[in-house]
């Protein structure tokens, strides 16, 4: 289904986000404490991942990918 999303189908997108989203959650909630901006870090996470889904050169990939985003943008928070 990654490939799928690679050529911009939004149902492939939709079906990696539901498969990654409570694991990428616990990623965020622990650099932040907080629900909310986990919530938020997440959100700009998913924007960032569906932005660049074309540099994905290895779609196996996309879950650890996607986690170095989503802690990547809470670092970013967290500085702000």
């Amino acid at each position: 289904m990654c490939n799928e999303s690679l050529k911009g189908k939004n149902d492939g997108f939709a079906y990696l986000y539901e498969n990654t989203y409570y694991d990428k959650y616990y990623i965020a909630l622990k650099y932040v404490n907080n629900e909310q901006d986990a919530q938020d870090v997440l959100h700009d996470a998913y924007l960032i991942a569906w932005q660049k889904l074309g540099t994905l050169q290895d779609a196996e990939k996309f879950p650890s990918w996607l986690g170095m985003i989503v802690a990547n943008t809470a670092k970013n928070a967290l500085v702000k």
